[in-house]
């Protein structure tokens, strides 16, 4: 509790311009045919959190063309019937065997984008390559919604990090901009980028980057963290149209699934949730 009240009095013209903006924003057409390519980094020990947040995905999929590839650490590589588990949401998920890529430190920084290039491949430019952490579940469809309707290079939730930059737990970054910051670096190395600009963290280079080639960014407010759930006490119709995703951003993640299981699943989809997340 200590700090969060100045904090949110701090941010509340943020918000209120927001919570407009983000109105306007779901009443413009929509772009045809968008992809949203959704990159998991991931492993066999986090399983339980990642089929929890990629039910929440099939739960409010609603037509969207959402394309979801799991890089996994290949030192720590799903089983087979964690696998079928995933295919069994999405049965065209792409489970990529990948090098650990949590976030922190330049190597893992630089097979993500390598991972990115990746799942880069085929999109149109105006698409978006998405980071989503296996911690995070989605509750309400209303991002997508607006992804579909606005052409920023760069969404990002800012306000659990003062607005500094995007939150690295959920962003968004659109296939024309990231093939522009591919190419910038098919020459120039992005170690020296982030080594000159003193970068060791995955939210902060993938700011800094879009920040360098110019390209427009949304910060906003979408993503629920603990002591926001905690203070609201549920997710309620209200809470859910201020954010779209909770992000179990705490060292322990076990809350995580506890929580998805008393505030979205219906009594009969429990027991089958229960049994394909521990999956082993």
């Amino acid at each position: 509790m200590k700090g969060l009240i100045p904090i949110r009095i701090r941010q509340f013209p943020v918000f209120a311009r927001e919570y407009f903006r983000k109105k306007k924003y779901l009443k413009q057409a929509t772009q045809a045919d968008q992809v949203l390519k959704l990159c998991y980094f991931s492993c066999y020990s986090y399983f339980q959190y990642l089929f929890c947040s990629v039910h929440s995905l099939k739960r409010i999929q609603n037509g969207y063309q959402l394309k979801i590839v799991v890089f996994c650490d290949r030192l720590e590589m799903f089983s087979e019937s964690q696998q079928a588990a995933l295919r069994s949401l999405f049965p065209d998920i792409e489970i990529v065997p990948w090098g650990k890529s949590q976030g922190w430190g330049i190597e893992q920084i630089e097979s993500i984008w390598a991972a990115y290039d990746y799942a880069q491949k085929g999109l149109k430019e105006g698409d978006y390559v998405a980071r989503i952490d296996s911690d995070v579940f989605f509750f309400s469809d209303w991002l997508f919604s607006a992804l579909a309707r606005v052409q920023f290079d760069l969404v990002g939730d800012g306000h659990f990090i003062d607005f500094k930059y995007v939150q690295g737990g959920v962003y968004f970054v659109r296939v024309a901009m990231l093939r522009k910051i591919i190419k910038d670096f098919a020459s120039l190395s992005l170690r020296l980028f982030l080594e000159k600009n003193n970068i060791g963290v995955e939210d902060q280079a993938v700011s800094r980057l879009v920040e360098a080639n110019k390209g427009s960014v949304w910060l906003t407010y979408f993503m629920m963290f603990p002591d926001e759930y905690r203070i609201a006490g549920k997710l309620s119709p209200y809470q859910k149209e201020k954010f779209c995703c909770y992000h179990q951003a705490t060292k322990s993640k076990a809350p995580m699934l506890p929580l998805y299981r008393k505030e979205l699943l219906l009594a009969h989809d429990i027991e089958l949730f229960n049994r394909n997340s521990a999956t082993l």
